[in-house]
């Protein structure tokens, strides 16, 4: 039976990259290359969300706060918890997963944890993360989950608009309300006051979307755009 993974995907064998046929030596370098932290030891003080010293959880720190354990890999966020409010100590997958893969799903919950920007996991699969654009990997914040990670909390961050899409959104005779009911393209991004490295934060993303609004009315728009000034 296929099972949620916890980078978001979908498994009918719970394996990584061997199983997909993919260089294990050189998946495993870009993978470590993507890990922000990747050599440092549990405990070790980093650079915080603000740009203090704060104190990353260990492995077992983690599990413990989270509730997760061998019988139940996924703790606090596990479906029946989050969405029923069950206790995930009443929880066994013992019967339905194997001990190989449920320990694999504890260590990519750490995973996260510890590297919410990699662009590889632990297993060498892709899991989308970008430093360049803040963009967090996939799965964080996702039943599975936590959205916690030890830079801040993930959260949904609405992309800019398109310069035609905010234009059309300005429209009158009810089109303009129309356009703004159409759904909004949105990333997971980490609020924080400050990332390390220049990582931009979710108020940076924030301030992206709010400058890509057109200002002035939207007749004032049209006359821009026929006199080539509108961009």
């Amino acid at each position: 039976m296929a099972r949620e993974d916890y980078d978001g995907g979908f498994s009918a064998s719970g394996t990584g990259a061997a199983a997909k046929g993919i260089d294990q030596t050189a998946i495993s370098s870009q993978a470590m290359a993507s890990q922000p932290l990747g050599a440092v030891a549990p405990n070790i003080g980093q650079q915080g969300a603000d740009g203090n010293i704060v104190d990353i959880l260990s492995k077992q720190e983690f599990f413990d706060q989270n509730q997760i354990t061998l019988q139940n890999p996924y703790g606090l966020q596990g479906l029946f918890t989050r969405k029923f409010g069950q206790d995930p100590s009443t929880i066994d997958y013992s019967a339905n997963i194997n001990e190989a893969t449920r320990r694999q799903i504890m260590d990519l919950a750490y995973d996260r944890y510890r590297n919410p920007h990699a662009k590889y996991n632990i297993l060498g699969d892709q899991v989308g993360g970008d430093k360049e654009t803040g963009e967090v990997r996939y799965g964080l914040d996702s039943f599975g989950s936590s959205p916690t990670t030890f830079l801040g909390d993930v959260i949904d961050v609405p992309l800019p608009k398109s310069p035609q899409r905010s234009l059309a959104e300005m429209a009158p005779a009810g089109l303009g309300l129309l356009v703004r009911m159409l759904p909004q393209e949105k990333m997971k991004m980490i609020e924080a006051g400050s990332l390390p490295g220049n990582i931009p934060t979710a108020a940076q993303g924030r301030e992206k979307y709010k400058a890509s609004k057109r200002t002035g009315s939207f007749l004032d728009n049209i006359k821009a755009a026929l006199s080539g000034a509108l961009k």
